[in-house]
């Protein structure tokens, strides 16, 4: 976690994801507003199919399922939550 404001419910951090990370025991996941940045590697979501790399950015609307993902290279992204 880099910084939080509990007052306007938002929050950062650095995730990183292991070489041969998969999340799947963890199922789909469903939250509020979500950004995220790729800064090394690549990770797939397995829901929608689809291998996010270096540089690429999402904007997940509040309650869109994703997720499980796998990652075989690891990966390393720049998330911003906004909370309910």
């Amino acid at each position: 976690m880099l910084a939080a404001d509990p007052d306007a419910r938002v929050a950062t951090r650095v995730l990183r994801f292991e070489p041969g990370t998969d999340t799947t025991p963890n199922g789909v996941q469903v939250h509020a507003l979500e950004e995220v940045y790729i800064l090394t590697g690549s990770i797939t979501d397995l829901r929608l199919g689809e291998t996010f790399g270096a540089g690429q950015y999402a904007c997940r609307p509040p309650g869109m399922p994703h997720g499980p993902w796998v990652s075989a290279e690891g990966c390393t992204t720049f998330e911003v939550r906004y909370r309910r």
